[in-house]
């Protein structure tokens, strides 16, 4: 994994790019019902129309959804999502060190 974030020249929007948002967007379109995970890793602030709060859309849109964050300084969730919220708050390598 590496970051590929909006706030410098290093984001790449090529070709390879819009494929892949293509099988993402059709992905979560074929699977916005039933019981969905909807999983943040170390998701913070920095640009919240990315994940979080798409993530916090749909997991509110689908009554089946969860949503879940494992964060190390900013865990949250909104209100509408506190029975189908799951808020680990420590640091991602210990939380799946502790999985396996």
């Amino acid at each position: 994994m590496d970051f590929n974030l909006f706030w410098d020249d290093t984001f790449i929007r090529d070709k390879g790019w819009h494929i892949a948002h293509k099988r993402y967007t059709d992905y979560i379109e074929q699977h916005k019902n039933g019981k969905v995970l909807y999983l943040e890793l170390g998701v913070g602030f920095n640009s919240p129309g990315v994940i979080k709060i798409p993530f916090w859309n749909m997991a509110a849109e689908n009554p089946d959804a969860v949503f879940a964050s494992v964060n190390l300084t900013l865990p949250c969730y909104p209100e509408i999502l506190e029975h189908r919220s799951i808020v680990i708050q420590d640091d991602i390598d210990h939380v799946i060190e502790n999985l396996i």
